[in-house]
């Protein structure tokens, strides 16, 4: 399996076909490191033991999407599951008073961080 986000790029499978892959890259003028994968894309990278399972997360963001919204989240009802049951989303009606601005930019900046993650 190859992955390849515009110039970084990870490589599993079977040894040899590694090898045969960075060999036919290398044999093409292309460059590479070989290294062992602790991290890719500003992503943790975790094997266990004998390198069958890995966990891929962001620590470092969650610690930061915390940092910077545990004050006013703290408070809210906690759900199991994405969304809130038997609810939707709505438009504000004509009339009605919607979020201001800094609050649309305080929301925008939580939904890209998660989105990052």
């Amino acid at each position: 399996m190859l992955v390849s986000y515009v110039d970084d790029n990870a490589i599993a499978g079977d040894e040899a076909a590694i090898e045969d892959t960075l060999k036919g890259l290398n044999d093409n003028g292309l460059t590479f490191t070989k290294e062992s994968l602790t991290d890719y894309l500003s992503c943790e990278v975790v094997f266990n033991d004998d390198e069958t399972k890995e966990w891929i997360g962001q620590p470092h963001m969650v610690k930061k999407l915390k940092k910077e919204f545990w004050e006013e989240i703290k408070g809210l009802k906690r759900y199991e599951i994405p969304g809130t049951p038997s609810q939707g989303l709505v438009r504000v009606k004509e009339g009605e008073e919607g979020l201001d601005g800094s609050k649309h930019t305080r929301y925008r900046t939580g939904v890209g961080m998660l989105l990052y993650i």
